[in-house]
């Protein structure tokens, strides 16, 4: 009988994720992982970096994914039961020899305790890659997550107000499957790109928009919603969730036009809302991390996250 990960190589091998692997890689995830630390972080780098640039091997219950960034990064998941033996411990080696171990769960950093100990490494807590966490029952209401403030009334409820008054906005909820779906996201990408660019965008984004049309496609696509968001029939927002575990959605993207005062907040409460009749008060939406960029630290802070779970880096002693 096969496992998801069958058609997985052992490491130094490895394999480009296709769709169909893609689908086996997060039932894993799902199965395994139930911070979901690891996921979000996998979901970043294979859809936003270009899934054909992201190889996975394994060695001994570890799964490796290695991203083709510049410079290279790695991440090392521990599955259930792993531990530190010889083949990992020369893979690893290796790996820490050219990538950058980031993105690692504090359960994956546990495993690892042998080697880090071993080898004289710091796992070192990264804000960065932090994931920005969500009660939905209180985003629905936009107040905040946070403990610290319990009932905090968002200043962005007021945004989601006047859009409200204005006679508010259609929310149409599709599978990435189909096409008006991807129609939709790129439509909305690019309305957003040119007016936050002034129709020059950065090599980033361009990558982030062919990256876009590489998507999952076929069934495989049913496991991501697109909320798509529209003003008389124009396109001005798009959010893409992944499927519910753990009472956990993941927001992969929330897109909106700048000019519309409002939309983000409006589209967030919309997809929180959604969130709440699914998951119960008990469900929580990630919207990512924000990759050390002020301006998504702002923005995302200012919806008043549940406390961070914290994701680590492997560096060498005294870095």
């Amino acid at each position: 009988m096969t496992t998801p990960l069958h058609a997985v190589p052992q490491y130094p091998a490895s394999v480009r994720i296709t769709s169909r692997l893609w689908a086996a890689l997060r039932a894993v995830f799902a199965a395994n992982q139930p911070v979901l630390a690891e996921l979000a972080s996998f979901w970043t780098m294979f859809l936003w970096h270009g899934q054909h640039r992201v190889r996975v091997s394994q060695v001994d219950g570890f799964l490796v994914v290695r991203f083709a960034v510049e410079p290279l990064e790695a991440m090392v998941v521990a599955l259930p039961g792993a531990t530190v033996t010889a083949a990992v411990v020369e893979a690893l080696d290796d790996l820490i020899g050219v990538a950058a171990l980031r993105y690692l769960s504090a359960a994956t950093v546990r495993a690892l305790a042998p080697y880090v100990a071993a080898r004289g490494l710091h796992a070192i807590a990264s804000p960065d890659d932090a994931d920005y966490v969500f009660s939905v029952e209180c985003l629905a209401a936009l107040r905040s997550s946070d403990p610290a403030t319990p009932g905090r009334k968002l200043g962005k409820a007021k945004e989601a107000r006047a859009l409200d008054e204005a006679g508010g906005a259609q929310i149409t909820e599709r599978r990435l499957s189909d096409p008006a779906a991807l129609d939709h996201l790129l439509a909305t990408y690019d309305r957003w790109t040119g007016a936050k660019f002034d129709g020059a965008p950065s090599p980033a984004i361009v990558q982030e928009h062919d990256g876009m049309l590489r998507w999952p496609r076929g069934p495989e696509a049913d496991a991501l919603t697109v909320f798509c968001m529209s003003i008389d029939d124009q396109p001005i927002g798009v959010s893409v969730v992944e499927s519910a575990w753990n009472r956990t959605w993941l927001g992969l993207l929330f897109k909106t036009d700048r000019g519309v005062e409002g939309s983000t907040a409006y589209l967030r409460r919309h997809v929180a809302r959604r969130a709440l009749d699914v998951l119960g008060p008990a469900g929580r939406l990630s919207i990512g991390q924000d990759d050390g960029v002020p301006g998504l630290r702002t923005g995302k802070r200012a919806y008043g996250p549940l406390p961070f779970e914290p994701k680590f880096a492997l560096r060498p002693s005294g870095s």
